[in-house]
């Protein structure tokens, strides 16, 4: 990457502490909120329900002026999330287009994250693991960064992406609505297991992520 672009990139955001502000998508008429996580279904929960708003609130906000707001969202098997960010965030080949700079997710470049484009799996899980979450990008930071305010969840139903119909349904139908979920932004790569077939790698992301499995009862032995 040209020295200019990345400097351009870093300069007035490299590792700069942020106040968080959940990315929200509010239904005033259902008085409904959905707190999202990136690669965790967010597109096709975000569509699913029509006249839906985006904005960005701060988890204090959501907690006590939405207290009688049904607040929920969905999380996904953080060996799986990681995967999935990696096949859609790193390209290949240098292009440039949309959110992708040089093969890159701009993002990560943002954050001045040592990414780079046809980078393996193994050497992006390290850069992964390598930040916690105040030094990171979205994509990459833990569920429960998203989810939990002073170590507590916060939103009043958690579903889970690998059970995402089932959750939808049970949901919906405590709400009275009635809207299917469409499958938007389906990953077309390979089955995530097959990148972990280090142990050394397996169990570096089970500590990087280790709350998001405690927090939301995914077993990191079980599910490789």
């Amino acid at each position: 990457m040209e020295t200019s672009t990345l400097s351009r990139l870093t300069s007035t955001r490299l590792l700069r502490p942020r106040r968080h502000r959940a990315r929200v998508v509010l239904w005033p008429a259902h008085r409904l909120i959905y707190v999202r996580v990136p690669k965790s279904g967010n597109t096709s929960i975000a569509r699913a329900i029509p006249d839906g708003e985006k904005t960005r609130i701060c988890p204090r906000s959501l907690v006590h002026e939405y207290a009688d707001w049904t607040l929920f969202s969905f999380v996904r098997n953080p060996y799986a999330r990681l995967v999935s960010t990696y096949c859609q965030k790193i390209a290949a080949e240098p292009v440039t287009h949309g959110s992708m700079v040089h093969g890159v997710h701009r993002g990560f470049l943002e954050r001045g994250l040592p990414m780079f484009a046809g980078m393996s799996f193994e050497e992006f899980a390290e850069v992964a693991c390598g930040h916690d979450d105040s030094a990171t990008e979205k994509h990459l930071k833990s569920q429960v960064y998203h989810l939990c305010r002073k170590g507590r969840r916060y939103p009043d139903y958690v579903g889970r992406l690998e059970n995402m119909g089932r959750d939808w349904a049970r949901l919906a139908a405590s709400l009275g609505l009635n809207q299917a979920l469409p499958h938007l932004n389906r990953s077309r790569h390979r089955h995530w297991r097959e990148f972990y077939r280090d142990p050394a790698l397996r169990q570096r992301v089970a500590d990087r992520y280790g709350n998001d499995f405690e927090k939301f009862g995914y077993d990191p032995a079980r599910w490789v």
